[in-house]
């Protein structure tokens, strides 16, 4: 079943003369691979003097380099997420950037992928699996994941769309006897 999502994201700021203020408050649509990007950061510390930063071309899976990400994102059930074709699973990952995942080994999961980042994840509705080269992780809601530049992929074995807040910050790449990412 998928889940309609009403994303609002409301931003604050300051006055000239340093009192809070809502300088912004606006509606967030989903984006390709079942992505809501609230809030780009495009350099870390991030400058609380800008009031609104610049705009992302277009939703992308990782964020800025020195950057972050604060993002909802769904996850299909494994029914949904199985029908895809092939055809539609390379558009998404050329969408949002990820073209490295299509040569992963699907054979487990069509959505394997890795980033050079770090990124705090929190299940917030539905189940889902966390898929790690060398086993699976269940999560049920507000299960916390911190992960850490690793291969993996999602899946949810529910009927309903599973739902999950993260936080991506952009990390070093890995490099490992069998690892070497780029920059």
């Amino acid at each position: 079943m998928k889940t309609t999502m009403h994303v609002r994201c409301v931003v604050t700021g300051h006055h000239d003369d340093g009192r809070s203020t809502c300088v912004e408050d606006r509606s967030v649509v989903e984006g390709p691979g079942w992505m809501h990007d609230l809030w780009t950061v495009p350099s870390l510390p991030a400058d609380n003097a800008q009031v609104v930063p610049p705009p992302s071309p277009k939703l992308l899976l990782a964020p800025p380099r020195a950057g972050g990400i604060f993002r909802f994102f769904k996850i299909p059930p494994d029914s949904v997420r199985e029908a895809l074709d092939e055809a539609s699973i390379e558009r998404t990952l050329h969408e949002i950037g990820a073209e490295t995942a299509s040569s992963a080994d699907r054979s487990r999961n069509q959505l394997w992928h890795r980033t050079a980042t770090i990124d705090f994840v929190v299940l917030l509705q539905g189940e889902a699996v966390l898929h790690l080269d060398d086993g699976d992780v269940v999560l049920k809601p507000y299960d916390c994941v911190v992960q850490r530049g690793t291969r993996h992929a999602w899946s949810n074995p529910g009927d309903t769309e599973a739902v999950c807040m993260c936080v991506l910050l952009d990390a070093d790449p890995l490099v490992t006897p069998t690892v070497q990412e780029k920059a």
